[in-house]
């Protein structure tokens, strides 16, 4: 208490993190007559920490409708920016390791039943089909016929019971071309725990 707004242990900013410009939204409100529902203002403390304020003004008027004052409302929205800012770069680092993942891995996603339902540029450029002709297609557009039922009954007991396999498969290109991936598959759960699909990071080995 005691302090002004230009005290200097006390610093405003604007939602982007920069310093204030300008007037206070109240005193915009009486200049002009626009009234703000929502101005979202950082104040940082002496203590270190920024407390996000939501703002909002209205004009208050006498009987003859002449402007006398304003009123201005704060609601403490700390925690709720806080939240989206954690969303974001939570999403930026997603993004990120996505980017990485696709850059250096063949990535296919399908539902419980083996029935395809997403595949990444580089799973397309190394098998050489095109995304539309993979997506709801079961996997035996990619066997190559090579490995025996029981090879694929032993991987699907494995991904089924929740653990991750790993090993080679040899799937066939578009070209009818063989092709060996280093592989790992594991089970995506849903909400209830239950297997709402899989998903496949594989490497191109044949060459090695």
């Amino acid at each position: 208490m005691g302090r002004t707004s230009t005290d200097p242990r006390w610093r405003a900013v604007d939602e982007h993190g920069q310093d204030w410009e300008g007037d206070h939204p109240a005193m915009v409100t009486l200049k002009t007559g626009l009234e703000f529902d929502r101005a979202i203002l950082g104040i940082h403390t002496p203590d270190g920490e920024c407390r996000w304020l939501n703002v909002g003004t209205r004009l208050v008027r006498d009987a003859e409708g002449r402007v006398g004052s304003v009123v201005a409302s704060f609601t403490d929205v700390s925690e709720t920016i806080r939240g989206h800012r954690a969303a974001e770069e939570t999403s930026r680092q997603l993004a990120a390791y996505h980017a990485a993942l696709d850059e250096h891995a063949m990535v296919m996603l399908t539902d419980a039943n083996g029935i395809i339902t997403e595949v990444n540029d580089r799973f397309c450029r190394v098998l050489g089909h095109p995304r539309e002709s993979l997506i709801g297609s079961s996997l035996r557009v990619v066997n190559s016929g090579h490995h025996p039922p029981e090879f694929w009954a032993e991987l699907w007991r494995t991904i089924i019971d929740g653990r991750t396999w790993r090993g080679e498969i040899c799937n066939r290109t578009a070209s009818g071309e063989a092709c060996w991936l280093e592989t790992s598959i594991t089970a995506l759960r849903g909400p209830d725990g239950a297997i709402a699909g899989f998903i496949s990071l594989q490497t191109d080995i044949t060459g090695l």
